[in-house]
């Protein structure tokens, strides 16, 4: 998963073909550690994005890029589930990092 978190058409469906197994397998799977296959991918999603904020080198980039190569599929998906795992918004990240 971690391999492929940047991947937009990475979903609960496509990991489940990906393993053999079935939607629901996973679901039962996970349901312990992390509440769905699509929080898993969140978070697999997250963390780099959380990481290229926080990274000088990176600062070049926008964070609509940053959206995009952590496999958003736009900046109003990214924003409510980064606010809601960091607490503050990219930009606000971004600017606390500098």
């Amino acid at each position: 998963m971690r391999d492929h978190a940047a991947d937009p058409d990475l979903s609960g469906n496509s990991l489940a073909r990906a393993l053999g197994w079935s939607l629901r397998q996973i679901q039962l799977a996970l349901q312990h550690a992390v509440p769905t296959p699509r929080d898993l991918i969140r978070e697999g999603r997250l963390r780099p994005a959380r990481e290229h904020l926080l990274c000088a080198d990176c600062a070049h980039m926008t964070i609509t890029d940053l959206v995009y190569a952590s496999g958003f599929s736009s900046g109003s998906a990214m924003r409510p589930a980064f606010r809601r795992r960091f607490g503050v918004s990219p930009r606000e990240m971004r600017h606390k990092a500098r």
